[in-house]
């Protein structure tokens, strides 16, 4: 037994919606918006509208979104354009950044420092002196002292949501500081940076003190 929904006592909407229709027929675009609180028949109302511009010929695309699918940008938009082909329409990209990157050098001097958050972000000073007195702190305690392990150091910190990630070169070392989700290309970002700073400014980072 089939079921349908009826609309009673919506004259004046569904006459307004097939003034649409018809309007939309004689190539005159049309858009329309119905809202309300939950509960007075708006889906009712979109099915009505479909059933009629399917009953006159119109090629239907249908999409929708709720409150939980988040702040994803014309989603109800993608969601029927995708109906269309094999590809989608609509392409999301996340974009990873770095809130603050420190060049240090190996003694723990602060080299360079630049920052996208307001107001400097984190004390340039104090980060460079935690940083080498942790790493001093790893390479004693479980560094076996030969040069391979003094080269190297601590590769990451992190507390909740802020990331420091640490790349070690000959002569300095880069602290990249972020949030959020690591993009994957990260680390190989950071090592190519460090390994052109340290080849374009070989003289004065050799002599840094």
């Amino acid at each position: 037994m089939e079921h349908s929904t009826s609309i009673i006592g919506r004259e004046k909407e569904k006459a307004a919606l097939l003034q649409n229709l018809e309007n939309v027929m004689k190539s005159n675009g049309q858009t329309v918006l119905i809202s309300g609180e939950a509960g007075i028949g708006k889906t009712t109302l979109v099915k009505f509208l479909l059933s009629e511009a399917d009953a006159r010929g119109f090629e239907i695309l249908a999409g929708e979104s709720f409150s939980q699918d988040g702040a994803v940008p014309y989603l109800p938009f993608q969601r029927a354009l995708n109906t269309t082909g094999d590809n989608d329409i609509f392409q999301i990209e996340e974009f990873a950044h770095f809130d603050e990157i420190f060049l240090i050098s190996k003694i723990g001097l602060l080299i360079s420092h630049v920052s996208r958050l307001k107001g400097g972000g984190m004390d340039q000073d104090i980060l460079g002196s935690m940083l080498t007195a942790v790493q001093d702190f790893v390479k004693d305690s479980f560094g076996d002292g030969s040069d391979i392990a003094q080269k190297g150091g601590l590769g990451k910190l992190e507390y909740m949501n802020t990331k420091i990630t640490i790349e070690h070169g000959d002569m300095a070392y880069l602290a990249v500081v972020s949030s959020g989700e690591e993009h994957p290309e990260m680390r190989s970002d950071i090592k190519r940076c460090l390994a052109d700073v340290e080849t374009k400014y070989f003289d004065i980072l050799s002599d840094w003190n």
